[in-house]
């Protein structure tokens, strides 16, 4: 049976929706759909399963469903390519890429690994899928041009040794973890042409960055700031289908339009915008809409983004036990550009005046980040207000 979103009844469309907008799912989110509608509106969340899977799924009171069962087809949609193996490489203090290149298969995973060398005999070789998790290196030049990959996957990289890492390679496919307690910039993936992006980071800023790519599917959390997604998103109006965003702050369906290849929408339903979304998602019966509850996309005990002031993000984390601690962690001299010679300097600068305010901030900077933290939103505030006040 052919079931698709286009032929459910709008009312039948609209109770869904509502009945599960924040819920996950909902025992009556089905309540007078037909056997085909009921068909459709299952595969929004499950795409993968077949027919009998789904009436098999259907809340115990629709017994007419479960019933029809039995004669369902099992026939199930078309589904992802099994990928080749990997080879595996883990807990080792040093590891030359070199010495693996040429092995099959061309899937590399490193794990665990202090120093990785050889990166540079990645190129001309027959690998096409890189993946580190938790390793590093004490190489720190870039390699230009970058190395052309169809994946690469970097999970809690060591961050001295991050930004190398992205700056040599480009690839059509990216999953990107970040455990820092601080924002991470999506420029650093501006040189790449990727058609799959996969970020999760406790703050996400800089998405504009990525407007000139042309995205199929995109997977990010914890966005910063829905506008400077909708720019990144630009470029990706006649190619994007698959969309999962999470944010910090609520956002209305001004963020998808324009996304006229969209097939799949996941995001975090605030309840501030319920309505705006529920009326577009019966509007646009093309797109498979589901509307998680917000905590879904955000880390547990991660720092969470306060506000943007002045385009510099504050972030606080808020223990279960004891007040919150408000803090300030971005390179406000690289950023802003300030004159200063680094982040260091600039907190120098920082601590006089606070001296001189009598303001109590806790300082930790770094040359490429600044770091305060203080017991109030307001303190941060003032902190950002003076640092940019040495720019006039």
């Amino acid at each position: 049976m052919t079931a698709t979103l286009e032929r459910v009844r709008s009312q039948v469309l609209r109770s869904y929706y509502e009945t599960t907008y924040g819920q996950g799912g909902g025992r009556h989110a089905f309540d007078g759909a037909t056997l085909e509608e009921y068909l459709a509106l299952g595969h929004i969340v499950y795409p993968r399963l077949s027919d009998k899977e789904l009436l098999q799924r259907a809340p115990p009171h629709l017994k007419e469903l479960r019933v029809a069962a039995a004669t369902a087809s099992e026939l199930r949609p078309p589904q992802v390519p099994v990928q080749p193996e990997w080879q595996f490489v883990s807990k080792k203090d040093r590891v030359d890429l070199g010495e693996h290149v040429q092995q099959p298969p061309p899937r590399i995973r490193l794990s665990g690994v202090k120093n990785i060398v050889g990166l540079e005999k990645v190129r001309g070789s027959p690998v096409e899928r890189l993946a580190f998790s938790k390793s590093g290196s004490e190489e720190r030049k870039v390699l230009q041009p970058p190395l052309h990959l169809k994946e690469l996957e970097a999970r809690w990289i060591d961050p001295e040794w991050l930004p190398v890492l992205l700056g040599s390679i480009s690839a059509e496919k990216i999953w990107f973890d970040w455990d820092e307690e601080q924002p991470w910039n999506a420029r650093a993936l501006k040189h790449m042409e990727i058609a799959h992006l996969q970020v999760d980071v406790p703050v996400l800023m800089g998405l504009a960055f990525l407007k000139a790519q042309r995205f199929v599917t995109v997977y990010v959390t914890c966005v910063a700031d829905p506008a400077d997604l909708k720019e990144g998103l630009a470029g990706s109006a006649q190619t994007l289908s698959e969309l999962t965003i999470g944010s910090h702050v609520p956002f209305g369906p001004e963020v998808v339009a324009g996304l006229r290849n969209l097939k799949r929408l996941r995001i975090g339903a605030y309840p501030e915008f319920r309505q705006q979304w529920v009326d577009w998602a019966v509007a646009h019966r093309e797109v498979g809409c589901m509307f998680e509850p917000p905590v879904t996309f955000i880390r547990e005990g991660a720092p969470a983004l306060a506000e943007m002031h002045r385009d510099i993000p504050i972030l606080v984390t808020r223990p279960k036990r004891g007040t919150p601690k408000y803090r300030v962690e971005y390179d406000v001299v690289g950023e802003c550009e300030l004159d200063f010679d680094d982040n260091g300097d600039l907190e120098d600068a920082l601590k006089t005046a606070a001296r001189q305010q009598k303001k109590k901030v806790q300082w930790g900077s770094e040359a490429d980040t600044l770091v305060v933290t203080a017991a109030d939103v307001d303190t941060c505030r003032w902190v950002i207000d003076t640092a940019l006040g040495f720019a006039t």
